[in-house]
């Protein structure tokens, strides 16, 4: 009986950015990421533990990736001032939001930071 690998290894060692989404969802604790041969992070699997439930290669930004070229973007980029962008962590961006939100006056905002994770 032949079954069909959907585990993070199918992913090409070159394409693999070390971000560790597959190590951080895998239900089984199956993956461990480990520095190859040139010192990057790839994740190796256990296959012992590994399940075969997919999850690793669902999340993993790599696989299935496909631009997206739309005249209408959900995103936007900015950049502040270089004042400001010497002391933030997030190239000031924080900054002009909050400022935007105090300047108005009677606006509500929320800002949300998501991480992947079990």
């Amino acid at each position: 009986m032949n079954i069909k690998n959907k585990s993070i290894e199918i992913l090409e060692k070159q394409k693999c950015t070390g971000c560790e989404a597959c190590c951080q969802i895998c239900p089984e604790n199956a993956i461990t990421m480990e520095y190859n041969n040139e010192g990057f992070l790839y994740p190796i699997v256990d296959h012992n533990k590994c399940t075969n439930c997919g999850l690793c290669s669902k999340i993993c930004p790599e696989i299935g990736f496909t631009f997206d070229n739309s005249k209408n973007p959900k995103c936007y980029a900015m950049e502040a001032i270089d004042e400001i962008r010497k002391v933030s962590s997030s190239g000031g961006m924080f900054t002009i939001l909050s400022n935007y939100v105090f300047e108005k006056g009677d606006m509500y905002a929320e800002f949300h930071l998501t991480m992947l994770g079990k």
